[in-house]
C-alpha cells in the first residue's frame, strides 16, 4: 500500500496508490489546497469515483479515485512535475512519522512510501 511515482505518455508525472480509500484521496487534495494553494475547479463523484480537477500556479491537475485503479494525482503537462514530486516528498515524510499540513495523524497509519518504478521502455 504505497504511492508511486510514474511517468504519463505525455512526460508528466503521476502519483498513484492502487490500494489507497476514496477518503485518502480527500485528504491528499486538502493538502494540495493548504500547502499549494490549489483552486478546485470540477468535481464530479459518483458511487465509486471521484475526479477532481484544479489548478496550481495556473497549471491543471487531476485528482482521482475509483474502486479498480484507487487514488491518483497528475499533473496536466510536463511543467506541473515539480509540483507533483514536491507532493511525493511531502507524502515520503508522512509515512516516516513527521508532520504534515493538511494530513491528521489521528487517522490510522497511511503508506505513503514512494517507490518509483523503473522505465521499461528504455
Amino acid at each position: 500500500m504505497s504511492w508511486r511515482l510514474y511517468k504519463t505518455a505525455l512526460g508528466c508525472n503521476s502519483l498513484e496508490n492502487f490500494y489507497s480509500s476514496c477518503g485518502e484521496t480527500l485528504k491528499i487534495v486538502a493538502l494540495l489546497e493548504k500547502t499549494f494553494d490549489a483552486k478546485a475547479e470540477y468535481f464530479p463523484v459518483a458511487d465509486d469515483e471521484l475526479f477532481i480537477d484544479f489548478i496550481i500556479d495556473h497549471e491543471k491537475f487531476i485528482a482521482g479515485w475509483d474502486s479498480f485503479c484507487g487514488c491518483f494525482i497528475m499533473s496536466d503537462s510536463p511543467k506541473g512535475n515539480t509540483v507533483i514530486n514536491r507532493l511525493a516528498e511531502l507524502l515520503s515524510g508522512y509515512n516516516a512519522g513527521k508532520s504534515v499540513s493538511g494530513l491528521s495523524c489521528e487517522y490510522p497509519p497511511l503508506d505513503f512510501s514512494i517507490k518509483k518504478q523503473p522505465n521499461i521502455c528504455e
